[in-house]
């Protein structure tokens, strides 16, 4: 075929005998969401979550306190690789780490509902 990358008349396409995990974590990047990875170590924070992603309460508020951020990360639909448990979309977007030549950078990761780009029809 020869359509431009990115363009939405490509269609998708995964392997025969591959899991629904994976047929939506590819309908995610359909609808504009990234991979998110996470590479440090740490437990579960706003600062991490973010603003939209966290639920106040005693402690880590949604999340067991001892909850590790890289293990909430795996859990997270978006993640790159598979994890039979990956199958939580966030409400916006999380904190992960994109390796850029050598080096770690975390930044915000486009995985969660409010990342969503539109897609029509609208239901």
């Amino acid at each position: 075929m020869n359509l431009v990358y990115g363009d939405a008349s490509r269609g998708m396409a995964i392997r025969q005998g591959e899991t629904g995990g994976v047929l939506a974590h590819e309908l995610g990047h359909a609808c504009g969401l990234n991979h998110v990875n996470y590479t440090l170590g740490g437990l579960v924070s706003q600062e991490l979550l973010l603003e939209m992603n966290w639920s106040g309460g005693d402690g880590t508020g949604h999340y067991p306190p001892d909850l590790e951020h890289q293990n909430l990360v795996r859990r997270i639909l978006m993640y790159p690789y598979k994890v039979n448990s990956a199958q939580d979309i966030p409400l916006g977007s999380v904190k992960g780490s994109v390796n850029v030549g050598g080096t770690v950078i975390v930044s915000p990761m486009s995985c969660g509902f409010t990342d969503m780009v539109t897609r029509e029809p609208i239901h």
